[in-house]
């Protein structure tokens, strides 16, 4: 299961609102809500690399969101 604390974080860093994070990562609203709450299973490939270019994410960063620092 991937992190969703960090990326409520990340949102929060950011100052983006629900609407616009998910915009962001070519989520409606209510899907992005649903990845924040952990009601999927993964995050999308694709939206992981959209995050990791407009956060400027490193390695070990990826790994935190992706759940797999541990």
């Amino acid at each position: 299961m991937y992190n969703t604390e960090f990326l409520r974080e990340l949102r929060h860093s950011k100052g983006l609102n629900k609407k616009d994070m998910g915009a962001l990562i070519g989520f409606s609203k209510s899907n992005y809500q649903k990845l924040e709450d952990g009601d999927y299973k993964q995050i999308p490939i694709k939206a992981l690399a959209i995050l990791k270019e407009e956060f400027k994410l490193d390695a070990p960063e990826v790994l935190e969101l992706m759940g797999l620092n541990k």
